[in-house]
């Protein structure tokens, strides 16, 4: 496992020192990655840079499983909060009721609705 970690991290090094990378956000991290996204070009291929994810993966599961070997490995005694995973956007007139609901003024909203009737 320990040369497996030590592989990643020089992966992760000699991107880091190349000179394409220089001038990518984030590049010189050595985290990021290319891909390329268009071969039809005068020039050269278009290529596109992100994060790799499938490296920092494979890294924590590394770690995880040195972590198990040795003993040192807790679950986290915190439960983390549940957040919504909705990505609908709320209406202008859900959005305003949140606001009133979290200065804790729904008393208006009550109201309003029932002098609008």
């Amino acid at each position: 496992m320990a040369v497996m970690l030590q592989k990643l991290k020089d992966i992760i090094r000699e991107r880091a020192k190349t000179p394409e990378m220089r001038g990518v956000p984030g590049g010189s991290t050595g985290l990021m990655r290319r891909r390329k996204i268009s071969f039809r070009r005068p020039h050269g291929p278009l290529c596109d840079y992100e994060l790799d994810t499938g490296l920092l993966r494979e890294s924590r599961r590394l770690l995880v499983a040195v972590a198990k070997a040795l003993g040192q490995w807790q679950r986290p005694k915190y439960r983390p909060i549940a957040c919504s995973t909705n990505t609908k956007v709320a209406s202008g007139k859900q959005h305003r009721a949140a606001l009133l609901i979290a200065d804790g003024t729904s008393w208006d909203l009550e109201n309003r609705s029932r002098l609008r009737d």
